[in-house]
């Protein structure tokens, strides 16, 4: 079986069945799984048994574990980042770098995981429709990961991504209805993973990423690394957090907002290509319309005028130039989108499966504590309350980045470890 074939029986179907076990099985104990799972702790010794026919493992074992662990990958992925985020602030952009990578590398294995795709070591699984449990062929996990993702992008496999968006309320999907010309079939079809491209989910970028990873991980660094005054840090991950802004009805509604504009203007694209003549601002207008809304004046001017957020821009960017100097920005923002794509994935699937906070207390509450985000007897009400701390430092930040005279200690003396806490914003995209 090539990786495409088994990429293409995959079925994310059975991940709902998943989640509704651990909500009946194992949340109500505290408890992702227990020990009576093989998979739980020697995973990939019990995966080769049961292809080798020494034991089998049970759709319901793989199920659980899969559902469980696309969770603990995305929160892993979080954690990778504000680590990352936390060494770049310090100087330490190959570190930096390596973090980053593994941001990346934990968000695209929390978001298989939710399509039926387990990624191990050398050995990994899947499950199809019919419940059968696939083997892959050996690969290893840096080099499956990442074909396992190009193969998921060009697979004729339908998905639920355009649920895990929204804007102004409305799913992505939701808002094709109103959308002049388009035909949902047609675009899950035709460019669905597509589209996931022109986000810069590039998937040679993916694998330059993780030559620069090796570059600095493993080998001295006779060059020197990239100077990047400390404004332009403070400038770029402020921009950086404020994309990721939460709101009680959407956990990251800038970002949305941003990721719409760009499935508006790929569906016009697309309607161009099949010779439909209506122009861009009419799709605009026409759609607002059928949604009985008002226009949106400032993202139809982001459209016309192709403005889109720095994000986009860097994570189109190659990770290292010519003499292998770094550039960091562009890792962090592919790691970002991987994160949202990841947070969406299982936002959905809890919603699908009625999983609601109280579920998951034992599992967040613990993450608010060991991270310092609050104490035992101050857990917030409602997770989105997590952004006032670091809005809070966003004003500080932003006034220190406008003096010449700007150090690391001064920097310091506000929080550092606050402001580089990505994993905040795990807690609220889970949408809980």
């Amino acid at each position: 079986m090539t990786i495409q074939d088994f990429i293409d029986n995959a079925s994310s179907i059975a991940i709902k069945d998943g989640f509704l076990n651990l909500k009946a099985n194992h949340f109500t104990k505290n408890e992702f799984l227990d020990d009576s799972n093989p998979l739980k702790l020697a995973t990939r010794n019990t995966i080769i048994d049961h292809f080798n026919g020494i034991r089998t493992l049970t759709i319901d074992e793989v199920k659980a574990y899969l559902a469980s662990s696309s969770i603990l990958h995305c929160v892993e992925g979080w954690n990778y980042l504000s680590a990352s985020i936390h060494s770049f602030l310090n100087g330490e952009i190959p570190i930096s770098i390596h973090l980053a990578y593994y941001a990346e590398l934990r968000a695209s294995s929390s978001f298989l995981s939710t399509e039926g795709i387990g990624v191990f070591d050398n050995k990994h699984f899947s499950i199809s429709s019919n419940g059968q449990i696939n083997e892959c062929p050996n690969n290893p996990t840096h080099k499956f990961l990442w074909e396992a993702l190009n193969c998921w992008i060009n697979s004729p496999n339908n998905s639920d991504v355009f649920d895990y968006f929204f804007y102004n309320g409305k799913s992505f999907n939701e808002w094709l209805q109103y959308i002049p010309q388009s035909n949902s079939v047609n675009v899950s079809s035709l460019f669905l993973k597509e589209w996931l491209k022109d986000w810069s989910f590039d998937i040679n970028k993916f694998q330059e990423d993780r030559k620069a990873r090796n570059f600095f991980s493993y080998r001295p660094n006779f060059n020197q690394v990239t100077n990047i005054d400390l404004a332009t840090k403070i400038e770029k991950i402020n921009s950086f957090w404020k994309i990721l802004e939460p709101s009680s009805s959407n956990r990251f509604p800038l970002l949305d907002k941003y990721l719409f504009e760009l499935f508006l203007k790929k569906i016009h694209s697309v309607n161009e290509q099949a010779g439909i003549t209506l122009s861009l601002v009419d799709m605009i207008d026409k759609t607002f319309q059928n949604a009985g809304m008002s226009i949106d004046v400032a993202l139809k001017q982001n459209i016309i005028n192709n403005i889109n957020h720095t994000i986009f821009e860097k994570a189109k960017l190659v990770s290292t130039d010519v003499n292998m100097l770094p550039d960091p920005f562009a890792i962090i923002a592919r790691s970002i989108l991987l994160l949202r794509l990841a947070s969406g994935a299982i936002s959905h699937l809890l919603k699908e499966s009625n999983i609601g906070k109280q579920e998951l207390d034992f599992f967040i509450n613990n993450i608010g504590i060991d991270g310092g985000f609050w104490s035992p007897t101050e857990a917030p009400v409602d997770y989105c309350d997590l952004w006032t701390d670091i809005n809070d430092l966003l004003i500080d930040f932003e006034e220190l980045a406008t003096d010449p005279t700007v150090t690391l200690n001064k920097i310091n003396n506000l929080n550092i470890s606050i402001y580089s806490q990505f994993t905040r914003a795990a807690i609220w995209g889970t949408g809980l």
